[in-house]
Formats: C-alpha cells, structure tokens, sequence
C-alpha cells in the first residue's frame, strides 16, 4: 500500500521516510499514553500500575497516530492548497495535548503541600520557558538555512543579471 496518493509518484526510499516518520510519531504517543495511563500516584513517591488499560491506551493512540499521520501526508502531499486545513488540523492537535498535559499535570499535583507545590510550580515554568527558547532557536536557524537555500537556488554568482525593470503603475490606496 502507498503512503502516496494516487498520481504522486515516490521513490522507495521517500516512501520508507514516509513510513519510518507515521512509525516513530506512533510509538511516541503510544508511549507518552501508556506512561500517562500507568502513573498511579506521584506523592510521596512515584508508583506505576501495569494494567490492561495501559495496553489499551497506548494501544489506542499508536494506532489514533497511524491514522492521523497518514491522512495528514496524503493531504499535504496532494495540493498545497490543503495545507491550510491539514495546519488546522495540527494545531488543534497539538492544542489537545497541551491540554491534556496541562490537566493531568494538575491532577497528580493535587496532593502536593503548599511548600512543594511552589517548588514544583517554579521549576515547571523555567523548563517551560527553556523549552520555549530552545524551540525559537531551532526556528530560527530553520529560518536561517530555507533562507540561505532559497539564496542558492537562484541564479549563479558567477553570471551577470540584468536587473528587473520597475513597475512605474501608480497604485490607488
């Protein structure tokens, strides 16, 4: 079965890509739900249950992921017009787990003493913010080298170019 839609031709080796990206997102979520789900209590120390329901909800969001990642693919893959819904798509995605997180964080604080739960709080939000600026530096080194392609992708140094004619048409604000 192809990961492409049909009309898109791919090498082997973009659809292995393809495969190995939808696996890996699947395993992770598959194990980000089953470490959720296996937590039974945090405080005053942390204990984990293996039960059925673990398997079931890591179970469940491996193959939510499979599902999801595949139809996003073919859907960036088919026209760039759908990348606008497929965006929606991610950010109301990425909006669920934040909130999920948010909300589970919350559940297993519920217990704390005041003194460790500003502890915790404190620490929470500096690796927030560490994460943040670490999730700005790679955007803009992303920034950095689509920009510094697009600069090579151009016509070569070494050819002289003529430069474009400016369009002198008054424009009406």
């Amino acid at each position: 079965m192809s990961s492409l839609p049909p009309g898109r031709s791919g090498s082997s080796s973009e659809l292995a890509f393809l495969k190995l990206v939808r696996g890996s997102l699947a395993l992770s979520f598959a194990g980000l739900a089953a470490l959720i789900a296996a937590i039974e209590e945090i405080n005053p120390t942390l204990k984990f249950k293996i039960d059925a329901s673990v398997v079931g909800a890591a179970f469940l969001a491996g193959i939510v992921t499979w599902v999801l990642g595949n139809r996003w693919i073919h859907r960036l893959s088919i026209e760039p017009s759908h990348t606008d819904f497929s965006l929606r798509q991610a950010r109301g995605t990425l909006a669920a787990i934040v909130t999920a997180t948010i909300v589970t964080f919350g559940y297993f604080l519920k217990d704390l003493p005041p003194s460790t739960l500003k502890d915790m709080t404190i620490g929470s939000s500096v690796a927030i913010i560490v994460l943040l600026l670490f999730a700005a530096l790679i955007w803009r080194v992303t920034c950095f080298l689509r920009d510094s392609e697009s600069e090579t992708d151009g016509p070569s140094s070494h050819q002289p170019t003529s430069p474009k004619p400016k369009d002198h048409t008054p424009t009406i604000l």
